[in-house]
């Protein structure tokens, strides 16, 4: 399952839209700390394949930027 992240410049500021997942959502049991249902939809109904690679520091640096020239992180839930 992609997991999506977006990156503004604007003339306003830099603005990150999301972070997306770490890695970490592959461990098994990961969930486990969720209620009933939440744990369920994440373990049975969802299949995530997030490498170290892909988490969004690794991105950012692959793009050249700098977390510190991000002026705004917008987390949409």
């Amino acid at each position: 399952m992609s997991v999506w992240v977006w990156l503004i410049e604007h003339p306003e500021g830099t603005f990150l839209i999301d972070t997306g997942l770490s890695s970490d959502v592959n461990r098994k049991g990961y969930f486990r700390e969720l209620d009933f249902v939440s744990r369920y939809y994440f373990e049975k109904q969802m299949k995530f394949g997030i490498s170290r690679e892909e988490e969004i520091d690794k991105q950012l640096k692959q793009l050249g930027v700098e977390v510190k020239s991000i002026d705004k992180l917008i987390l949409t839930h």
